[in-house]
């Protein structure tokens, strides 16, 4: 609540008790606040769906190049998604400490 209170006091020129939603709003949050959270959503399924695809298509070729039972398949599988977990926690850390420029930037090259 905090934070979108805080926001909208920037987009409507600070000033304390100057937080007016702009546009048509719900509640606290604008149209603009969803339609961002509705992008954000479906980029991370497209990208993670993407990453299932790659991860299903190695799958096989791994299995018999290595001679891995099922349990252990099913351990790197799990670790795409826990893989993905720790990503998020450490961009969330890096972002907040280098700014959001500069860790979509380190981010391009990594």
């Amino acid at each position: 609540h905090y934070f979108i209170q805080s926001n909208l006091r920037m987009m409507n020129g600070g000033g304390k008790g100057t937080a007016q939603p702009l546009g048509n709003s719900f509640g606290n949050c604008t149209a603009l606040f969803w339609l961002a959270t509705v992008a954000v959503l479906l980029g991370c399924s497209l990208q993670h769906g993407l990453s299932l695809a790659i991860l299903a298509n190695t799958m096989p070729l791994i299995k018999d190049a290595f001679n891995v039972s099922d349990v252990y398949m099913s351990f790197i599988a799990s670790g795409n998604a826990l893989g993905a977990a720790l990503g998020a926690a450490l961009a969330g850390y890096v972002a907040d400490r280098l700014g959001r420029r500069k860790s979509l930037l380190l981010n391009s090259i990594f």
